[in-house]
């Protein structure tokens, strides 16, 4: 062989094939990039700097009142949180002591004023007023009988046969026996008024909240932290949420 084939077959052998990978690039070699995209990334950079700043336009258009039919199945307000009633909640008590006989309503029940709520067992109220009513007719009786004896004793005084201190004593009679007529009734009104709070009474209208005792139980007057209390009730009229 001589010095020129030796030449040629060393060139082929340093010959590179056009469809070979290229070479990965030596450990430490910094790649160059283009000027393009320099260009591009700053563009996006004043783009977003731009945006940010920018108000969002608001486009305010007026409400209109739609038929409530078509916005039967629409939300129109929703929200989380209580509903609780405007006015304050009415705690009914007992007037007088007694025991719970039976509640008139259940809870839920829409009332009216004036409507009963809650029955008291009654019947000592009922026999104090037999009593007190009773008595008032014997206080009557004796003040009819001690008119009738200061009109015989003026009489006889007038013929001098009574003597002004027996017809003193008489028209002391009709005086004592009137203001213990005066003192009876009012003792009867009471008695009334008495029977007349063993039936509990809705003073206002609303709803029934709640029922705080049970049939049975003893009911008194007022009693520590509302523990007297019978009925609660609320005026569902006007509601705040």
């Amino acid at each position: 062989m001589g010095s020129d084939e030796k030449l040629r077959a060393d060139l082929a052998a340093l010959r590179m094939e056009r469809d070979a990978s290229p070479a990965p690039a030596a450990a430490g070699a910094r790649r160059r990039v283009p000027v393009r995209w320099i260009g591009v990334a700053l563009a996006a950079a004043l783009g977003v700097a731009w945006a940010a700043t920018r108000a969002t336009p608001v486009t305010v258009a007026p409400a209109t009142l739609s038929d409530a039919a078509a916005l039967a199945d629409t939300p129109v307000l929703s929200g989380s949180g209580y509903v609780v009633p405007g006015d304050r909640v009415v705690s009914i008590g007992a007037r007088v002591p007694g025991r719970v006989e039976r509640y008139l309503v259940d809870d839920g029940s829409v009332v009216k004023a004036g409507d009963p709520l809650v029955q008291l067992d009654d019947r000592e109220y009922r026999a104090a007023l037999e009593r007190k009513r009773a008595e008032l007719e014997v206080a009557r009786a004796n003040l009819k009988l001690a008119g009738s004896e200061l009109v015989r004793g003026r009489s006889l005084a007038k013929e001098r046969y009574l003597s002004p201190e027996d017809l003193d004593v008489r028209r002391n009679k009709v005086e004592v026996g009137a203001a213990t007529v005066k003192q009876l009734e009012a003792a009867v009104a009471e008695a009334e008024v008495n029977l007349e709070y063993t039936l509990l009474r809705a003073p206002t209208d609303g709803v029934v909240l709640a029922k705080l005792k049970e049939a049975g139980e003893i009911a008194v007057p007022g009693g520590f932290s509302g523990s007297g209390d019978l009925v609660r009730l609320a005026n569902l009229n006007e509601l705040r949420a």
